[in-house]
């Protein structure tokens, strides 16, 4: 709903990009985060063909996917697991 939105706004001002933030776990999962992985991919799928729609309008797409990030949520996960990859 927010990139349906933006895109009136981007139309009229000709601005024509979406940024959506992603992450390498959504391209291929971790265990023990199941949801977030999901999540993650789904997120890369609607950024995909929201892309396909909305390219007659000359807005592009695109995920960004950073790779392992220091957050609160990735300090309990054995880091040595994310080195090995």
């Amino acid at each position: 709903l927010t990139c349906r939105a933006a895109m009136k706004t981007m139309i009229k001002q000709q601005s024509r990009s979406i940024a959506n933030v992603g992450g390498v776990i959504g391209f291929r999962g971790n265990s023990g985060q199941f949801m977030h992985s999901a999540n993650k991919g789904e997120l890369v799928r609607f950024s995909h063909a929201l892309a396909k729609e909305v390219a007659r309008k000359k807005i592009r797409v695109n995920v960004v996917a950073p790779g392992f990030v220091d957050a609160d949520m990735t300090r309990r996960l054995e880091r040595k697991k994310f080195k090995e990859k």
